[in-house]
């Protein structure tokens, strides 16, 4: 019934532009004000039909659970539950990783992603992006978006995607992760234990975009998570960005990384040499207009 035997797919990170918290719900979900945009740091991701039952995952990089725990697996699972899918034999989910773990940077979420588009793809496209993205928001506020990329404004718990266009201009981004990642459990923990923290809304981010202002985007970065943390390597790499000539920094999702806008490559260069043992990695990225790509079927 099924031709293909294995799918990849480009799977990209996001930066949160702007990140504010409006509430929570009476499940202890938290609310969000949000304005994402894709990045071309990148995981690729493999899903293959074996012949052994059972799903497996692999990842390149060490550190990432390998069985229930991911993201991956979790997605492949409600998948295949959703769309009633009955076949003989097993899946090998494979994760090429670059996007970094604990780093605000939505890797787990885009793997899921990429899961559920390569999976669904493999056995016919049975269902609609808009119903991978339900099933992506039961895994994760950040996997509906990793799903559709591009830039947008998220709220609720990840579930209200207003598209933003055209999305952030063409520019360089500095993405900084330094020695001690972050979990999103904690850093919640830090901000529902935090006291006078300011809020911002986003209506200045989303008015920068779509008029093409670089300079305010930059200007608008904002994440709340900064001050309920209150991280003393997060300072340090914004204090060399801004020194360096970006535009605007701010941290990622719950953290750990920094994002720093530049006009310049040149700039944006400099700035990752001059980093040096702040970041324990580094990386120039430019934004993207898409999400979970599909690059090669077999």
């Amino acid at each position: 019934m099924y031709r293909q035997n294995r799918v990849a797919v480009e799977a990209p990170a996001k930066i949160n532009l702007h990140l504010d918290i409006t509430g929570a719900r009476e499940d202890g979900y938290h609310l969000l004000d949000t304005v994402m945009q894709a990045v071309d740091l990148s995981d690729l991701v493999v899903v293959g039909r074996t012949a052994a039952p059972g799903t497996r995952v692999t990842c390149t990089r060490s550190g990432v659970p390998e069985d229930e725990r991911n993201l991956a697996y979790k997605a492949a699972a409600l998948l295949i539950g959703a769309a009633g899918l009955r076949f003989d034999g097993g899946l090998h989910i494979h994760i090429d990783k670059s996007i970094p773990h604990e780093a605000g940077l939505g890797g787990g979420s885009a793997d899921a992603a990429a899961v559920l588009v390569g999976l669904n793809h493999l056995f016919g496209a049975v269902l609609t992006v808009e119903q991978l993205c339900e099933i992506g928001l039961r895994l994760g506020a950040d996997v509906p978006f990793a799903i559709r990329g591009g830039c947008a404004h998220c709220q609720g718990v990840g579930e209200r995607m207003t598209p933003l266009f055209p999305g952030l201009r063409p520019c360089r981004i500095v993405l900084a992760k330094p020695g001690a990642g972050m979990s999103t459990g904690e850093a919640y923990e830090r901000y529902d234990s935090a006291l006078d923290l300011t809020h911002e809304s986003s209506e200045g981010m989303r008015r920068a975009i779509v008029t093409g202002s670089l300079e305010a985007c930059g200007r608008r970065m904002f994440n709340v998570f900064e001050q309920a943390q209150q991280d003393a390597d997060t300072a340090a790499i914004k204090s060399i960005m801004s020194a360096r000539g970006a535009l605007g920094c701010a941290l990622s999702g719950s953290g750990s990384a920094v994002a720093g806008l530049f006009g310049h490559r040149e700039t944006a260069e400099d700035c990752i040499a001059a980093l040096g043992e702040a970041a324990r990695e580094a990386f120039l990225c430019a934004p993207v207009g898409y999400g979970a790509k599909i690059v090669h079927i077999s």
